[in-house]
């Protein structure tokens, strides 16, 4: 299959589980997206359903003018969620999350963390999020978030204080 045959989804990793991913959003009220939840029939053996945010990408690649409506700033924040999340779950991006500070680690076990989490092991370290500027997901082993936002807490995961103030409990 050429490159340019390929659907999206046949270019993730399935030990990624983006279908079931989800992303703390840093906006008021706070909210989880999982922008790649209309790919977990594709893990059951279902058929493939294109992404919202992802067709949206596509029609405005080929005409701007003319799918001029899809550029919402729904379908922006979903991409970018996307986009977040692969970068926050390829083994090989673990440094670069490390370097720009997305990845809080401590600086005793930040090798170790980062070879396990490189190698896909199962990590000593429990529930490290990886933080940007707009969203917080989990990697390596952590626990996924809560079902219910309100049950989340932010000091079960190694995080930044500035997620802890922005939830405003522990």
């Amino acid at each position: 299959m050429s490159y340019s045959s390929q659907r999206p989804h046949d270019l993730v990793k399935p030990e990624l589980s983006l279908p079931t991913t989800k992303s703390f959003v840093f906006v008021s009220p706070p909210i989880y997206l999982i922008p790649f939840e209309k790919w977990s029939s594709i893990v059951s053996g279902g058929i493939y359903t294109p992404l919202s945010w992802w067709s949206a990408y596509t029609k405005l690649k080929h005409s701007r003018i003319k799918y001029i409506e899809e550029a919402t700033l729904r379908v922006a924040v979903e991409a970018l969620c996307g986009l977040h999340q692969i970068i926050a779950k390829l083994p090989d991006l673990v440094r670069t999350t490390v370097r720009h500070e997305w990845l809080q680690l401590s600086i005793y076990d930040l090798e170790s963390t980062i070879e396990r989490l490189e190698s896909r092991l199962p990590s000593t370290v429990d529930n490290c999020l990886v933080e940007s500027k707009l969203f917080a997901v989990p990697v390596g082993s952590a626990e996924p978030f809560p079902d219910n936002i309100t049950d989340f807490r932010p000091l079960r995961y190694r995080c930044s204080e500035r997620l802890v103030m922005f939830i405003g409990k522990q």
